[in-house]
Order: C-alpha cells, then sequence, then structure tokens
C-alpha cells in the first residue's frame, strides 16, 4: 500500500476531506493561472517565436515544490501554440469551450475506465445516447450505433477493423484464409491514417486504392464506380468506401448522403 505521509499533502484529494484547505489553495492558484492565460490570449502571438527554445529536457523523479511547478506552468503557457488568439486560423484544433474545459476536469476527477457498464455506469450509457443522437442527425436509422474514440486516426482504424471483420469474415482465420485481396476506397484527399490503419490491420498500403476528388476536394462519385467495378474484374476485393467529413487541408466534405445510398 502507498504511503501517502510521504507525498506532498496536496498529490490527492483525501476521501475524508483532511487535505481540503491545501487542496483548494493549489486548485485555486492553478484556475488563475488558466484565467489569466485565456482572458489576455490576444495578446499573445498564436505560436511563440520562441517557442522551440524553450523545451523542458530534464525531469526530475523526485517531484519538485509546487512553486516552481507553477512557474513552469507559466512557461507552458507562454510557449504553447495559442488557439484563443483572435488571429489563429484554426487547422485542426478549434478554440476549446470553457465548459468543455470544466468536463475534462470533471471526468479526470472520476476517473472511470469505458472498459464495462461496471466501472463507468453513467458514462457508458451516456456515450450510446449521444450517439444515438448524432446518427439520428444524420438518418442512418434506429439500429445504428458506434464508439466514440480520442481522435479521427484512432476512429478510422477502428471502423475499418469492424468492416474488416464483418465483410470479410476473417474474425477467426485472419486474412490468409482470403482468395482475393480485399482493397479500400478512399478520396486522393482523405488522411494518411487510412494507410496506417491499413499497415496494423495486415492489409499493407497497396490495399488502399485512392479516388478522384472534384475542383472542392470531394470524392468523384463516377471515379468511384468506375475504380470499384475495375477492381472486381482485377480479382479483387472491394470491402470498403472511406467518406471524409471534413479533409485536414481544406475542410471539404465527401457527398456523404450520396455515398450511404449507394
Amino acid at each position: 500500500m502507498m504511503k501517502i505521509g510521504v507525498l506532498p499533502t496536496d498529490s490527492f484529494i483525501d476521501p475524508n476531506g483532511k487535505n481540503v484547505k491545501e487542496v483548494k489553495i493549489l486548485i485555486d492558484a492553478v484556475i488563475n493561472l488558466v484565467v489569466n492565460y485565456a482572458s489576455n490570449s490576444g495578446d499573445h502571438p498564436p505560436l511563440s517565436p520562441e517557442c522551440k527554445t524553450k523545451l523542458f529536457n530534464e525531469f526530475s523523479s523526485d517531484g519538485i515544490p509546487t512553486e516552481e511547478l507553477l512557474l513552469q506552468l507559466e512557461t507552458i503557457f507562454k510557449h504553447s501554440m495559442n488557439p484563443l488568439n483572435p488571429g489563429y486560423m484554426g487547422h485542426m484544433d478549434s478554440i476549446p469551450t470553457l465548459i468543455s474545459c470544466l468536463s475534462e476536469f470533471v471526468t479526470t476527477v472520476l476517473n472511470n475506465n469505458m472498459l464495462s457498464l461496471e466501472m463507468s455506469p453513467v458514462f457508458s450509457k451516456m456515450e450510446i445516447q449521444v450517439l444515438q443522437q448524432f446518427t439520428q442527425m444524420f438518418g442512418l436509422g434506429k439500429n445504428a450505433g458506434g464508439v466514440i474514440t480520442s481522435g479521427g486516426s484512432l476512429a478510422n482504424l477502428q471502423a475499418l477493423a469492424v468492416a474488416r471483420n464483418s465483410i470479410l469474415q476473417v474474425k477467426e482465420n485472419g486474412l490468409t484464409s482470403l482468395t482475393k485481396q480485399p482493397v479500400i476506397l478512399v478520396s486522393e484527399a482523405s488522411h494518411t491514417s487510412l494507410h496506417k490503419a491499413a499497415m496494423l490491420l495486415g492489409l499493407g498500403t497497396s490495399s488502399v486504392i485512392p479516388v478522384k476528388s472534384n475542383p472542392n476536394s470531394q470524392m468523384d462519385t463516377t471515379d468511384l464506380e468506375t475504380k470499384i467495378t475495375t477492381l472486381i474484374q482485377e480479382g479483387k476485393q472491394p470491402f470498403a468506401v472511406v467518406a471524409t467529413a471534413g479533409t485536414t487541408v481544406t475542410g471539404s466534405i465527401d457527398p456523404l448522403y450520396c455515398l450511404y445510398q449507394k
């Protein structure tokens, strides 16, 4: 068992409330830094000219005093990318809402593992409810669902794994049981994570077939149909079409409804 007495009094929130005073002092100090940074972010450039020189090269295994930690936090704020500046162009990272910041704090305090309903009785049900709302918004039907992932790359990997196992029926016998090369069709403007996913899933990057895009960087559905026909004639097995809801470079959205109907 860990000896709590050897740690600083504000390392954890005591379940019996014995260190409330110390904890509140630390929380108030961090919150003040956060609010001061956010409320004055317009005075700081989106990217600090010294960002590459202000790095932390050494980390103490024994920890550091709270005062020094707060000074380091000030340095991190000053030299990190600043999406709150009005001149920032939101390439991928948008301005965070206050409620999302507070929500992250709450979920971290609860620290529920989404592995099972027992370990996250509220959030596991909430995930299903949120996804049901999304599927209704996109008209995918009452039986549609999914899982919430930490980002687009993991979402692509998860979706392709489901498609591979469901369409190709390789969950038990693996890819070696196939007689045709499985292929994935993606827009030529799609994300590189799809190629990485293909490698991780044992399909190889040659299985990712690019489809032409129009001047607006949207998938050309005519070329898609042609590619599918050609691939089948070549003895290959198309099993997934990946449509993009906002490309990384231009934010373009593929004709999702048209592809869904097909």
